[in-house]
């Protein structure tokens, strides 16, 4: 399913700021500190099973809750 990767960055993002802007920079920032950066990933990229496991440890070490 083409962009999961890109759905697991938005949840992530939003569950952690709350709408707070500077939230969501700190979220982006992190993620690229871990290697992954988000404005590379759109709903038409192909889905890689290490990115998607990659997303899914880091959002269980920010307490996100990934449907």
């Amino acid at each position: 399913m083409a962009g999961q990767i890109k759905n697991f960055i938005d949840q992530i993002t939003e569950q952690r700021a709350a709408g707070n802007r500077v939230l969501t920079q700190t979220t982006h920032a992190r993620l690229i500190l871990k290697g992954i950066i988000p404005a590379s990933y759109t709903a038409a990229c192909p889905d890689h099973p290490i990115i998607i496991a990659q997303l899914r440890q880091i959002a269980g070490d920010l307490g996100v809750t990934l449907a």
